[in-house]
């Protein structure tokens, strides 16, 4: 998922007229509107919110709350929220990207997922070293919270595909970071499991190490799976004798290439600074009126 933000040279009714006329070029697909939405955040939110075919559109940028008029400006903003390996190629979003594009001003990549497949078990793969706070829930192993630049999650791809009916014989764990442009680049240490093979005499390691080893042997022979939490001068001492040999993933350099691709595809190579609001004039705001939310942070 990707997540661009672009400022508009029309107002967020007349977008919505626009977006509703590409919709009656496709009435097959869902297209569902949440239109007046007050602010549920206090750093991101948006007037009107569209689902058109899985893909999201959101119009009309509040800013800045003022305490005692009790309202906000509202940028004339839009922000698109896609999965591009999925809708890249469908009709629909092509003709759509085209017609939000036409009344750009210019955009930028806010924000995006960047997914790397291992071709291994995820009991195969492993975190080391993370400052994030650690969950898991049903098999998927989590680093962070959720939606915020450097948020992990490790999980079994290939079950995820055997849901929407995709059978692959080969085992496939994904991990998938959320990241911000405007952010330093924040990618978690990954371990991958190159030989199986277990070191078996212990009698070298110091009374806490072979405690944890033992711990760890005992439950993974009732069958139960647990995750270790330890950093990695302590994982690399003992490693080999809960789990083998382990190599530390390389990213490589394709993360750069794909970003200037979504950038070029969706024209949007300005920079996140071009939003900050020294940069915003009197006539670019509207004045909404509005009661003080409730909720003011995510």
């Amino acid at each position: 998922m990707i997540t661009l933000e672009y400022f508009s040279r029309i107002n967020p009714k007349r977008m919505l007229a626009l977006i509703r006329m590409v919709h009656e070029e496709y009435p097959s697909v869902t297209y569902v509107e949440y239109l007046d939405q007050k602010p549920q955040s206090n750093y991101d939110y948006y007037l009107d919110n569209i689902n058109f075919g899985g893909t999201f559109i959101r119009l009309g940028r509040y800013k800045n709350y003022d305490k005692m008029t009790k309202t906000f400006d509202m940028l004339p903003m839009f922000q698109i929220r896609v999965n591009p390996n999925k809708y890249m190629h469908e009709p629909f979003f092509r003709d759509l990207l085209q017609k939000l594009l036409s009344v750009s001003a210019g955009g930028y990549l806010k924000k995006y997922d960047y997914a790397v497949d291992i071709p291994k078990n995820p009991s195969d793969v492993r975190i080391l070293d993370s400052k994030k706070e650690p969950g898991l829930y049903k098999g998927t192993r989590y680093y962070g919270q959720s939606g915020r630049h450097g948020y992990v999650k490790v999980y079994d791809k290939q079950k995820d595909l055997a849901r929407y009916k995709e059978i692959i014989t080969t085992p496939l764990t994904r991990v998938e970071h959320t990241l911000a442009t405007n952010k330093p680049l924040s990618l978690e240490n990954v371990y991958v499991l190159e030989k199986n093979v277990l070191k078996t005499d212990i009698s070298c390691l110091n009374d806490t190490d072979r405690a944890i080893v033992e711990m760890y042997l005992l439950l993974k022979a009732r069958g139960i799976d647990y995750e270790i939490q330890i950093g990695r001068r302590k994982w690399d001492k003992i490693k080999e004798y809960i789990s083998g040999q382990y190599a530390l993933l390389d990213y490589g350099t394709i993360l750069d290439s794909l970003l200037s691709n979504i950038k070029t595809e969706f024209d949007a190579h300005a920079i996140q600074s071009f939003v900050s609001d020294d940069s915003i004039t009197e006539n670019e705001c509207i004045n909404q009126s509005i009661e003080e939310p409730e909720l003011l942070f995510e």
